[in-house]
């Protein structure tokens, strides 16, 4: 058995479609692990954006209020003198 190789032989091993699609790490072959916690997420942000433009109308509001209450304080100081 001198100068035989005592290595054996490998034999090439390929993967399957199926296995390579399992075994990757990407999700948007698995839309549906994904599809449902997207779409929530997408109406929460709605609703999220719906109630910070609420808030800022309703700070602006405010805020133009006492500009305009500062304002006609302010006119009628300058014509009851």
């Amino acid at each position: 058995m001198e100068g035989t190789d005592s290595v054996p032989a490998t034999q090439e091993y390929h993967q399957t479609e199926e296995e390579r699609r399992l075994a990757s790490s990407d999700l948007s072959d698995c839309e549906e692990v994904w599809i449902a916690d997207i779409s929530d997420y997408i109406i929460e942000t709605h609703l999220r954006q719906r109630k910070v433009e609420s808030w800022f109308d309703a700070s602006v509001l405010v805020s133009f209020t006492s500009v305009i209450h500062t304002t006609l304080d302010s006119s009628s100081i300058g014509t009851q003198l």
